[in-house]
């Protein structure tokens, strides 16, 4: 059983604990669906189930959400105005779907969530060391890219614990979505290292700019760029000698060239994540002219 799992059981209704709990020993399960009228449905790599005899209630879907608020939704309000939660005890992020209301073309509140995608967190210790190691310590910034789901998060995480505690290096994780350190009141669950400071539910723009005033990181860790500001503020980092390690979404060094064409330029190092015989691998392209490599993210320990 992987990280946080009997947390993430305890918080459903009674009816439906054990069949979750059975499903979260799936050693590669990557998701859980819940949805009102429909059964549960756990997804992962290569797999899908639907528990047909699990048809969800809307009064039990009432029930997981004060649950997974501690029974204060309303202390939950801001963070569901941005379509998720953070539970508490294990620092998972539970996407929601419903109803919304809105004010000034803005989302005000859930009117009534009728939906939870629970997205199962996994450490894998020491996945991001060859990478670190062929990139000399991220001796020059680096740009990580794939598909949704191959694991750029994770890669990242364990960066920030691998040049921290390894390397010796000030790092610091702005963390817009509490998904790489799994903060809960800014306090990470998961271990990101020992001279790592996180920025926690906090605007990207925001948040780089913060860190660069005042926190001094040798490395500046943030994931799925978007907005044109976040690049700007990846753009000064990098022009204020700061080393950067960001993600955004594309599989290929082609796509990356024509979608993100000056921040490809910009960085040393560019790393396409694959998934390969149900391995996850790496194409890394040395910027300067350097030769591409293959490297294995395999060597992983998973933590229990």
């Amino acid at each position: 059983m992987r990280y946080g799992f009997d947390e993430i059981a305890n918080y459903f209704p009674q009816r439906l604990r054990g069949i979750i709990l059975s499903a979260l020993n799936e050693s590669n399960i990557e998701e859980i669906r819940i949805r009102v009228d429909k059964p549960i449905q756990v997804m992962g790599a290569n797999l899908e189930r639907l528990y047909h005899k699990y048809i969800v209630t809307k009064a039990e879907c009432d029930a997981l959400l004060e649950s997974f608020c501690q029974h204060s939704v309303y202390s939950c309000e801001e963070d569901m105005r941005h379509g998720f939660i953070t539970l508490p005890t294990c620092g998972v992020r539970v996407g929601l779907s419903g109803s919304v209301t809105e004010r000034h073309g803005h989302v005000e509140r859930f009117r009534s969530v009728t939906g939870f995608c629970i997205r199962i967190p996994c450490e894998h210790l020491h996945c991001s060391a060859t990478l670190c190691a062929a990139t000399g310590g991220l001796s020059k910034s680096l740009l990580i890219a794939s598909s949704p789901g191959v694991g750029k998060t994770t890669l990242l995480r364990d960066m920030a614990r691998e040049l921290s505690d390894v390397y010796m290096k000030k790092v610091c994780i702005v963390d817009e979505r509490s998904e790489i350190a799994g903060s809960y009141f800014g306090i990470p669950s998961f271990n990101v290292g020992v001279r790592t400071d996180v920025i926690d539910n906090c605007p990207k723009k925001d948040g780089m700019e913060m860190a660069l005033r005042t926190l001094s990181p040798h490395v500046l860790i943030t994931d799925e760029l978007g907005e044109q500001a976040e690049f700007d503020c990846v753009f000064r980092a990098m022009h204020s000698g700061v080393h950067v390690a960001v993600s955004v979404h594309s599989d290929s060094l082609d796509d990356i060239a024509f979608r993100f064409g000056a921040l490809s330029d910009a960085v040393g190092y560019i790393a396409v994540l694959k998934v390969h015989n149900a391995r996850r691998i790496c194409i890394l392209k040395d910027t300067s002219g350097g030769m591409s490599q293959m490297i294995n993210l395999s060597r992983e320990e998973v933590v229990i």
